[in-house]
């Protein structure tokens, strides 16, 4: 008998694990969709900062396709020297417009003369979010270090658990930052110099989480979430109580950590009440003791139907384990898929050409970059519209892609209208230049932007470098840009190729 209710104890606990594992895990896919629409919202600020308009418009888009975020807000930097002229400039709209910060009492006041600030310029939807207009970041240590953090790393960061300034009370938030700089910075100090500010998304942890999957059925289950990203110290971001008044059980408990979430690292914890055992118990064991003269039958009865149990189960945790499997592959692949036109992004583009150099430099060979720009392309967004230049991006970025014949080529979305193509152990990019030049020309879009400009075409900078004959990757990035930038001034519309002898840059090469 006691063997027998070991065996079911451990069946138990395999399928209670597994309940926990595909909970935390519909929890973290939905965090991680919702944290995508940062990366939407950053499109806006290819150009430079946006109107308020132009921001409250793809907001509320985002808003409606993503209901867990509670708002959507632009954060620019501040310095002291502009603090005045840029309160001045918003009180044109909101004639009562100053930088604010919160006091211990939690009373909102004038904030602080700083070196920099960061306040909320923009705050979609601005109702129930009015004391947030105007709130410096900067006056919150916990958040300035977030802020500085992302700033210097380039990468998005979620905050720790803070007091939302839009919420009564002591309800709890996170913050999601997305730095936005002028150009493309590639060291740290060129970061801090061209930021520009931050988009952000405010959460109310306990919206996401009831309406996650985690929390459904949970009538039986005390579930809570910590966040232990800062080693020594652990803060209980989230703890959903019983339903009503039951007995916890000592044995059913799991605790367990879910992947890396912007920089936050979380830990969900569960423990069952009685009544999940309930549920899940089988009678038989009492029957048993009831049955008298037919206990050896019923007892060899149970241990089949146990078996076929356990099989079941194991069967199950299998599937549920490729299952998890092939959905954190998914996550994989959309964290290094631009969203908008489907190509490799940014983070995809710098792990790829890493891989190739490595490998080339091992071998001797070869590694060509093809950076690309769309000609005029503000010109064209301001006539057409956004929607317009969005699905203009769309159309050139499928038809570069179809000119990656090889399989270990590589094009990706660089950043904005710019547009990057690896090519390793090729000696022929600038015939697929010319390709490319020629098949967005044939694409026959229609410009209308300037009067000179009948159609969409591209420039390309080309560079060609073998790793062992130079100091390393950024050479390589450094030509095709300073090729990209020769193509453009001497008129666009054509390829540039930059050749690089014995470490030093000789004269650029054009092919029109």
């Amino acid at each position: 008998m006691w063997l027998l209710q070991q065996g079911q104890q451990r069946s138990l606990q395999q399928q209670f694990e597994l309940d926990i594992r595909e909970r935390a895990l519909a929890l973290h896919r939905d965090i991680s969709l919702n944290l995508e629409g940062l990366h939407a919202l950053s499109v806006l600020f290819a150009q430079g900062q946006p109107s308020f308009a132009d921001f409250n418009r793809e907001a509320e888009k985002i808003l409606t396709r993503h209901p867990d975020i509670h708002a959507l807000e632009w954060i620019p930097k501040i310095t002291a020297e502009q603090r005045q002229t840029w309160q001045q400039h918003n009180r044109q709209h909101y004639p009562d417009f100053q930088i604010t910060q919160r006091q211990s009492q939690g009373r909102m006041v004038v904030a602080a003369e700083r070196a920099v600030h960061f306040p909320v310029a923009y705050v979609v939807p601005l109702q129930g979010n009015e004391a947030a207009l105007g709130f410096d970041l900067a006056s919150n240590q916990t958040r300035m270090q977030t802020l500085q953090q992302s700033q210097d790393t380039g990468q998005p960061l979620a905050s720790a658990s803070i007091n939302l300034v839009q919420a009564q009370g002591q309800q709890q938030g996170i913050l999601a930052f997305l730095p936005i700089y002028r150009g493309n910075p590639r060291t740290v100090s060129a970061r801090r110099q061209q930021l520009l500010g931050f988009v952000l998304a405010v959460y109310r942890i306990g919206d996401i989480v009831a309406r996650s999957a985690l929390y459904r059925d949970s009538a039986h289950l005390q579930l809570t979430l910590t966040d232990v990203s800062d080693s020594g110290h652990s803060q209980q971001i989230f703890a959903a109580p019983l339903a009503h008044a039951q007995q916890l059980s000592e044995s059913l408990s799991y605790q367990l950590q879910l992947p890396d979430i912007w920089g936050r690292r979380w830990q969900l914890q569960a423990v069952a009440a009685d009544g999940y055992w309930r549920e899940q118990v089988s009678m038989l064991p009492m029957l048993m003791l009831l049955g008298g003269t037919s206990m050896a039958t019923i007892f060899c009865l149970y241990c089949l139907l146990l078996l076929r149990r356990s099989t079941r189960v194991y069967k199950k945790l299998q599937r549920k384990t490729a299952e998890l499997n092939a959905a954190n592959c998914r996550l994989s692949e959309l964290a290094k898929t631009d969203p908008l036109t489907g190509v490799a992004n940014r983070r995809a583009f710098n792990e790829a050409l890493k891989q190739v150099w490595q490998r080339c430099h091992r071998h001797g060979g070869q590694v060509a970059l093809l950076m690309i720009d769309v000609d005029y392309f503000k010109a064209y967004n301001d006539r057409h519209g956004h929607i317009a230049g969005d699905r203009c991006l769309q159309q050139v970025a499928s038809c570069l892609a179809q000119q990656c014949r090889r399989s270990n080529d590589l094009l990706a979305r660089y950043g904005g209208e710019e547009f990057a193509m690896v090519l390793p152990d090729t000696d022929k990019p600038l015939q697929l230049a010319q390709h490319c030049l020629q098949a967005v020309s044939d694409l026959n879009l229609h410009h209308g932007g300037l009067p000179e400009v009948e159609r969409i075409t591209i420039s390309i900078g080309i560079a060609n470098l073998q790793p062992r004959q130079c100091a390393g990757m950024a050479d390589l990035i450094h030509q095709a840009d300073r090729a990209l930038y020769k193509a453009k001034q001497q008129g666009r519309n054509r390829v540039v190729e930059s050749d690089y002898s014995n470490g030093q840059v000789v004269p650029l090469v054009q092919v029109e």
